[in-house]
């Protein structure tokens, strides 16, 4: 979903099958989120990809989550019984029954917070652990059901290029 073209942003959904090899545009309904960059998209649940965050044209940081349903092609925005803050350049993984949400940006700031989105309570939780000292934006963020590592990005002064390990235990 979405993007930079690098003449607009964009607010397509796109799909990739993997047998043809081949994108093709899904025509989608409900209210989505804006034509916005620097945002993440992952699969909440079998049946659904929520987008989180970015930057739309304005340039206004988004603090909203989009829920499209797979099965309908039908957007949803999911609103949080406690608000999140605006945050782009974040990575999100899901995980552990939720969505798993690292550092990021916002036009003031870089960002160090680790979030567990729970879509389906409609709520967010910080999650209290040892994080790298600076935040990250920019970075890769990969896990597994033992594992979640931080990867290289950009914080706040210069680029980083170290791995920070995060145990899923503590998720």
């Amino acid at each position: 979903f979405g993007g930079n073209s690098g003449k607009k942003l964009l607010d397509d959904t796109n799909i990739f099958d993997i047998e043809t090899r081949a994108w093709y545009k899904v025509q989608t309904t409900g209210s989505g989120p804006p034509p916005i960059y620097a945002h993440q998209s992952v699969f909440s649940s079998a049946n659904s990809m929520a987008v989180i965050g970015g930057i739309t044209s304005n340039p206004n940081h988004v603090d909203e989550i989009y829920l499209l349903a797979t099965d309908t092609w039908n957007w949803t925005t999911v609103s949080l019984k406690n608000r999140m803050r605006p945050i782009s350049y974040h990575s999100a993984l899901s995980l552990q029954g939720g969505i798993i949400v690292y550092g990021g940006g916002t036009t003031e700031k870089t960002l160090n917070l680790l979030l567990k989105i729970k879509v389906e309570e409609r709520c967010y939780e910080k999650i209290k652990i040892e994080l790298p000292s600076e935040g990250r934006q920019r970075h890769s963020f990969v896990g597994n059901s033992k594992n979640c590592y931080i990867f290289g990005g950009w914080d706040g002064s210069s680029l980083t290029n170290n791995v920070y390990e995060i145990t899923c235990r503590s998720l």
